[in-house]
């Protein structure tokens, strides 16, 4: 996973890029705004979010642990 992606967010309307480090850190920027967070144990971890990880062969789907309809689909960046 590690390496930058795109995604979208349905819910919210908005686009989202992402990069995983290698260490497992994560740098999102949404709308504007930076966030932080990191890849643990198949989850991924945004502020007080977290959030399960699907591999897909483009890239992964993540949905909030609580609220299944907040998805995001991501595609690797090349």
């Amino acid at each position: 996973m590690v390496r930058r992606f795109h995604g979208y967010n349905p819910m919210y309307g908005a686009e989202v890029k992402m990069h995983v480090r290698e260490d497992g850190r994560v740098v999102a920027h949404v709308r504007g705004e930076e966030l932080r967070g990191y890849v643990n144990d198949e989850r991924l971890h945004v502020g007080n979010a977290v959030f399960s990880i699907d591999q897909t062969r483009e890239g992964f789907v993540t949905h909030q642990v609580g609220d299944r309809f907040n998805e995001v689909r991501y595609r690797r960046e090349y």
